[in-house]
């Protein structure tokens, strides 16, 4: 099973962004950003890995920041986790909360549930400068 999501987001194209990442289950994942390539349409671009190799077995939501895209640009920020879960069957998701300084701006959410192996869930936040 497989689900796959995105949402677009305006963020102010001055501040840095920090997704902040939360986990229903155990989540091993990558992440990261991709631009549009200029003059090609539906094609992107790797501009940053963000974390190849990562984990949940700490808790606590991993943070990532980074620098926004310019007024008028966009900036794919791309997360691939596989979950499971201690017990099975169950849910499983993964949560991205979108913030600048401080405040939160938006969440995109994208659940599974789990059998008796795990499951893949891809979460895709569309980053737009404003």
């Amino acid at each position: 099973m497989e689900s796959m999501g995105q949402k677009t987001v305006l963020v102010d194209s001055s501040s840095p962004v920090q997704i902040a990442m939360k986990f229903q289950g155990i989540a091993r994942y990558s992440a990261a950003t991709y631009e549009p390539v200029e003059g090609a349409d539906d094609k992107w671009k790797q501009v940053r890995v963000l974390e190849d190799d990562g984990d949940s077995t700490d808790a606590r939501p991993d943070v990532f920041q980074f620098d926004p895209p310019a007024r008028g640009k966009q900036l794919l920020f791309f997360f691939d986790a596989r979950l499971t879960a201690a017990v099975v069957p169950a849910d499983v998701s993964a949560t991205a909360v979108v913030a600048q300084g401080r405040a939160p701006i938006d969440e995109v959410k994208e659940t599974g549930h789990v059998e008796t192996t795990f499951t893949e869930l891809v979460v895709r936040v569309l980053l737009e400068g404003k």
